[in-house]
Order: structure tokens, then sequence, then C-alpha cells
């Protein structure tokens, strides 16, 4: 096929038209274009088509999160069903390729003699701050297999417009769990967990640079390795090993250099998260009795902050400025709140018997939740389970949650960022932080 060559542009100002070039009647061959659009840095870009060729056949768009082909793709359509399409960039730049396999289009010629392509887009460009949601998500579980790759991902999601794309891994991702974000380095943190392989691994957030932090069978035979969180103030991790019984914080410079937090009473560790501000770190147990408790990072004054009515504790968060802890459980049902200290204790919402809460994550003044457990009656007659990622917003009469993404797989972990919630650390917590890491040793 001969392509019609010269039409790629770079754009630069901060918003545009982009329009695939005219081409005479004529003209039988295939047009690729590319756009590159690239705004100040801090800026985020939002592209909305207009137009599509009424012939999906004949004219595709295809959606990149950065400057080259190489980036993530937000998506590819060929229809102008759905229009008006619109795409906001995490970043600063945009990539978008216009391909029509056929410059004639039956439809759009009964109108137009001379403009075959008729797909027309335009962009603005506005300085924004830097945040997103990170999902991690597996395949269902009667449905999983380590063959399966497409189906092991971490998502990238807009919380602002629900927009996401798979983060590219090269398929070397198996049953991510937790998960979490450091953005001193721009990498994501998260457990692997699964019959095949146990450990944690980390990757820049385009995905490269995939690294195992720490495999369960360097720790020793009964090691397992369930939740994570990421202190990017002091370089340190910590995690749950569900396996010992433990709570481990780790180094993140030297992954062998660890210290055991807590173990005695320790039954079956599963969600952990940090209050980078003043070193102290929170986690569940689903033993007898189910609990959430808290201790300094170095283990002392350890504290249970609630131990009644709890069951499947899985998804933990923390807002330290306004002194709440947020958790859901799968067994009750609910998402609750209660003080840093565990008064307070307050039910947001109450779910129905067929929904599985699992992560939780706090961002502005909502808690979106990873929701495993919700089934649809299909054309088959039977029970097909979908997954979904929910959004309780905080503050209001009249809580209730609101459904921002639907998948078939299993949506496990969340984790919320955004650059304005880096903590800073009082002397005290800093003086913690310091001796504990004077004290790791290899284990």
């Amino acid at each position: 096929m001969i392509l019609l060559a010269g039409c790629d542009h770079n754009y630069t100002a901060l918003s545009g038209t982009i329009q695939p070039p005219d081409v005479p009647s004529w003209y039988s061959g295939g047009i690729a274009c590319t756009y590159v659009i690239t705004a100040p840095k801090g800026y985020r870009i939002t592209l909305n088509v207009t137009f599509m060729s009424s012939y999906s056949s004949y004219a595709c768009l295809e959606v990149r999160d950065g400057g080259d082909e190489s980036a993530p793709m937000f998506n590819t359509f060929c229809t102008y069903y759905g229009l008006p399409y619109e795409q906001r960039s995490f970043g600063n730049k945009l990539w978008v390729r216009y391909t029509k396999r056929f410059s004639w289009d039956p439809w759009y010629y009964s109108a137009n003699t001379r403009t075959s392509n008729g797909s027309i887009a335009t962009y603005t460009s506005e300085k924004t701050d830097d945040y997103f949601l990170l999902v991690a998500a597996s395949p269902r579980s009667y449905y999983s297999s380590s063959s399966s790759s497409s189906s092991h991902a971490i998502y990238r999601v807009d919380p602002d417009t629900a927009a996401y794309y798979r983060i590219p891994m090269n398929r070397t991702l198996y049953n991510p769990m937790a998960i979490d974000y450091d953005p001193v380095e721009e990498k994501i943190y998260w457990t692997e967990k699964g019959t095949i392989v146990n450990r944690i691994r980390s990757s820049s957030l385009n995905g490269r640079n995939i690294a195992t932090i720490l495999s369960a069978n360097t720790v020793n035979a009964e090691a397992v390795l369930d939740g994570i969180a990421v202190d990017p103030l002091s370089r340190l991790m910590f995690y749950t090993d569900a396996g010992n019984k433990e709570i481990v914080m780790l180094t993140m410079s030297s992954p062998r250099k660890r210290k055991i937090v807590a173990s005695s009473g320790v039954d079956k560790p599963r969600a952990v998260v940090l209050d980078p501000t003043n070193g102290v770190v929170y986690w569940t147990d689903w033993g007898t009795p189910a609990k959430i408790e808290r201790a300094n990072y170095d283990g002392s004054e350890r504290t249970t902050v609630i131990n009644s009515n709890l069951n499947y504790t899985n998804g933990l968060a923390i807002d330290v400025p306004h002194n709440k802890l947020y958790w859901v459980d799968a067994g009750t049902d609910l998402v609750e709140s209660s003080n840093l200290d565990g008064n307070g204790r307050t039910v947001l919402y109450e779910g129905l018997s067929y929904r599985n809460f699992f992560g939780l994550a706090l961002f502005q003044n909502s808690l979106y939740i990873t929701d495993q457990g919700y089934r649809r009656y299909d054309s088959y007659s039977y029970y097909s389970r979908m997954n979904y990622l929910l959004e309780l917003p905080l503050g209001r009469n009249d809580l209730n949650v609101s459904q921002i993404l639907s998948m078939s797989q299993t949506l496990n972990d969340i984790h919320a960022y955004h650059e304005k919630t880096l903590a800073s650390g009082n002397q005290e917590s800093w003086n913690i932080r310091q001796q504990c890491t004077t004290h790791l040793v290899v284990l």
C-alpha cells in the first residue's frame, strides 16, 4: 500500500487543531500521519476528537501517553460512534497517529468531493498538579493461568476522567497484589503473590527497568510476602509476611538489610500503610481476633487500634492531617473510619452481601475502593464475577459509592498519588527513622 508522506507534525502551542491533509478523489493509497503534542513541563494536554470517518475499517486514531510510539497506549478507535472523544494526558506529551487504509469513503464523498479524511481534533493544555491512581490486576480465579500474561496488569488511572491504560511491562507480571509508589525515583513497587512466584518488584512509571527487590525464597521457605508500603522520605519499605507472621522493614537501597518490626502476637498480617510524618506503621491482621495495630518504625510503642467487629480487613488508608484511619473489610462488607488512636469509629458505607472490598486509597476528598465480589446475571443464565473500581465521596450526608471502572479481571490493591501529599516529618520521627536504619541487619 502506498502511504501519503509528509503529513507528520509536531505541535508546541498550548492549543491547536489537528486535521489530516486533503487528498484528491482519485488518490487510492493509504494515509499514516503522526502528530506529537508537547506542552511545557507541569502541563497536561486534553485531546478532543470531534469527527471520524463513518467506515470503521477505513480510518483509525491511536492515542498514546507520551512523545513516541513506545509510550503507553490510551486507546485505538476506528469509528465515529461515541464521539466526541476526549482524552487527557498524564504528562506534558501526547502521541497521536491517524491511519486510513483507503482514501475513498463513499459516505463522506456523498457530500464532499475533495477532503476524504474527515478526522478533526482539537487540543488544549493546562497547568495542573501531578496525580493518578495505580491499580493492580490479575486474572479471575476460574480463568487464572500463568500463560494468560495479558490478564496480569498494573493500570494507571485518571481519577477525574476515569481514563486509564495498562502500563507496558513486557509480559513479566504475575498476579500483582499490593502496590505503592515512590515519587522520589518515580518507581512503582508491588508484590507478586501466587503458587508460582512470591516476590517484591519495582519498575519505572513507564513500565521499564523492572527489578526484583526481594523473593520469598531468599527469606525462607515459609515466607508469604503480601502487603507493601514505601516511605519515600527515609527510603524505607515495609511489608507483611503472612507465612512467618511478621511485619518487616527494609532499606530501599539495600533490600537485604531488614528489621522485624513486629512478630509476637502477629497471626495473619495483610495490609500495611505508613505515617511518614511521625514514623508510624499501621497494619491489619486477619487472625483471631482480627485487628488493626500500629507501632513506631523501630517497633516501639506498639498499640492495638481496633480489635472488634473485624474479619477480613483488606485495605487501609491514612489521613494524617485530619487524624483519620480508613479501612475496608470483605467479611463485614463495611467501609469504616476512626481516629488514628481508634476512637471515633464510624461506619461510612455498608456494602451488599455480594461485595468483596479489597483495595483502598484516599485521594483528595474521596475513597477509592476495588470490589472483587460484584456478580451480574448475564445472558448465559449464570452469575459471572465483575470487578469494579468504586468512589466513595467523603464529607456528604448521602454517602454512597459510584462506579468508576468495571473489568473482568480481579482488581487487587490500589494506590493514590498526588504531588502535594509528600509528607515532611518532624525531628522526633527523623530520630526514630535514623535509629531504624542504623539497627538494620542482613536477615
